[in-house]
Order: C-alpha cells, then sequence, then structure tokens
C-alpha cells in the first residue's frame, strides 16, 4: 500500500509543482522568493512517505511497538480524512502541509519518548528545525501548534496507556545495564468491592 501512496505523491509534486502551486495561491508575490519557498517545503512533502514507513517499523517494535501503533492510528485518521485542516481539492498538493507537518512532528515526538526507535529510521531523518518553521509559517495561524500539541497528546496517552513492554528496557535504560528491578512489571488487573465509597 505505501508505494502506491508513494508513487501517487511523487506523481502529483511532479504533474502540480510545488512552486507553481504556490504562485497560484500567491500571485502578487515575487517569483524568487515563491521559488525559494517551494524548494525548501518540497522535500518537506516528499519525506512524508518515508515518515510513514517509519511509522510502519516502528509500530512492529517489541518494546513499544503497540503504543506506536495506538498512537499511528490516530494521526493516519487525520492524514486520510478529507475533511482536515486544509484541503487537497482545493489547494493541490500544498494541502498536504498539514498532513506532513502532523506527520513529520509525530516521528520526532515517538523518537523523544522511546529514543531507541530512531534506529528504524533507514531513509528517513526528521526534517529540521528550520524546515518546520517554513511550513509553519505557511499554514493558517495557530495551526502548527495545534497539530503540534495533537502529536505531543496522542504519544504521551499511548505511553500512559501502554508504555513499553514488560521485562524489556525502557529508555532511561538504555544508556546502562538493565537492572531486573527497574523494569516495569506487568499490569494487573483490580477487582474492587463495587459498593465500597472511595
Amino acid at each position: 500500500m505505501i508505494d502506491f501512496i508513494d508513487a501517487g505523491l511523487a506523481a502529483a509534486l511532479r504533474e502540480r509543482d510545488v512552486a507553481a502551486e504556490l504562485a497560484r495561491h500567491f500571485p502578487d508575490r515575487d517569483k524568487v522568493l515563491v521559488r525559494a519557498v517551494a524548494d525548501a517545503i518540497a522535500p518537506f512533502l516528499i519525506g512524508l512517505v518515508e515518515a510513514l514507513r517509519f511509522l510502519m517499523r516502528a509500530a512492529h517494535d517489541s518494546r513499544a511497538g503497540r503504543a506506536v501503533a495506538f498512537a499511528n492510528g490516530q494521526i493516519l485518521g487525520y492524514l486520510l480524512d478529507d475533511r482536515d485542516l486544509l484541503s487537497e481539492q482545493k489547494l493541490g498538493v500544498l494541502g498536504l502541509l498539514d498532513d506532513a507537518y502532523l506527520v513529520h512532528h509525530h516521528v520526532a515526538e515517538l523518537i523523544a519518548q522511546y529514543p531507541w526507535l530512531d534506529t528504524y529510521g533507514m531513509d528517513y531523518a526528521v526534517p529540521a528545525p528550520a524546515a518546520f518553521e517554513t511550513v509553519s509559517r505557511l499554514l493558517p495561524e495557530g495551526v502548527a501548534a495545534a497539530l503540534e500539541r495533537t502529536s505531543r497528546s496522542v504519544v504521551g496517552i499511548a505511553a500512559g496507556l501502554i508504555g513499553t513492554q514488560p521485562g524489556t528496557v525502557v529508555a532511561s535504560e538504555l544508556a546502562g545495564p538493565i537492572d531486573p528491578q527497574r523494569v516495569p512489571p506487568p499490569p494487573r488487573l483490580r477487582l474492587d468491592d463495587p459498593h465500597r465509597s472511595t
């Protein structure tokens, strides 16, 4: 499936050049500026597919895969929704800016929460802060901050609900030898008397 997404995105970027799309929406702006912005954001858009590949690989991680998969589901729901903040129908490839911003930021949040996931990067690296800044300036006011809060919240909720798998290395132990006493125990069910007041 991801190969089809890759081919489709590549075709869309060829067919509707980013600079041409920007010029269509900002006809009064200097052409040199438009080209410079387009050159800065094109890799951000193209990198969306490699970010998705990263998310799929990370979801199979033995330590955090379940939490990653849970978080990914929320992010992919936004990505695939035609009614998200920027419409691809109206904006063409520029309508992917919010999707790409959310997905790239989501990867960065996952790596911050589970540093060992960075090894799943292969051909992908989280865009530089300057790239995020360039895209955030194009997005409507407040959208970049909302997307950042969303990815941070989703990853935090997934980590809180699921975290790392019992009996595996946790992030704080990566720098040193594993202490079995510090590995979190498996979660246990609780059964309290429903009539007892708390």
